[in-house]
């Protein structure tokens, strides 16, 4: 039983990938391959903002158990390292047509997770979150041809975009989230229907879980 399912999983995560890299080889310009070029950078838009998310959550995780182990005079715990790892490149997604598996490849999947550690330890701010993820989305969207449009589908963050005003003032009336007693961070404050913060899956486990969980909506809010 177990196998099946692995061969199913096996093939969805191919098809992810093959999906995109259709999209990104398609020659020419014609109403068709515009809409596949379109719908993949929708595609992309939303991975990229999970990917930022999960690795967000993640640090957090980590920061309070390292915390914790701290308190009890336990050694610290070792740090996943599932954003280096090709599973955070698959997530999934709400499309028109029901939960899909999307993919983009390596290196933006691990400079938008990046980004999300960073941001999460306070290095980084919200706007200056936003700017660096429109580079990585600038160039995921040269590699899809969208310069051949004058539209630009991949805008990361949208959920920070909204309400950056009331996010920095959120963030101003914080101690920092490089403390490690601020459990759960700022990222914890905007998300919606994420919010499972138990500790993350090990990497080989990683692709069967993103695959039985619903993903959020792309309507991100900590009202």
């Amino acid at each position: 039983m177990f196998s099946i399912f692995f061969d199913q999983s096996e093939k969805q995560l191919e098809k992810a990938r093959s999906d995109f890299e259709y999209a990104r080889d398609l020659e020419g310009d014609s109403r068709e391959k515009r809409a596949v070029r379109v719908r993949m950078a929708m595609r992309c838009k939303l991975v990229l903002d999970k990917i930022f998310i999960e690795a967000a959550q993640m640090e957090a995780v980590f920061q309070e158990e390292s915390m914790i182990a701290a308190a009890a005079g336990e050694a610290a715990p070792q740090k996943l390292e599932e954003t280096a790892n090709e599973s955070i490149c698959y997530q999934v997604i709400k499309s028109l047509n029901g939960l899909v598996i999307s993919y983009v490849p390596q290196p933006y999947a691990g400079e938008m997770a990046d980004l999300g550690v960073k941001f999460e330890k306070g290095i980084i701010n919200a706007r200056q979150a936003i700017e660096l993820s429109q580079k990585i989305a600038d160039r995921l969207a040269d590699e899809l041809k969208m310069d051949l449009y004058l539209i630009q589908p991949i805008e990361p963050l949208s959920f920070m975009r909204e309400k950056l005003d009331e996010f920095d003032a959120m963030r101003q009336g914080s101690s920092g989230t490089s403390d490690a007693g601020n459990a759960g961070g700022p990222v914890d404050s905007f998300k919606a229907n994420t919010s499972n913060t138990e500790k993350p899956p090990p990497i080989e486990k990683a692709i069967k879980k993103k695959q039985n969980e619903a993903p959020p909506e792309d309507n991100y809010s900590w009202d």
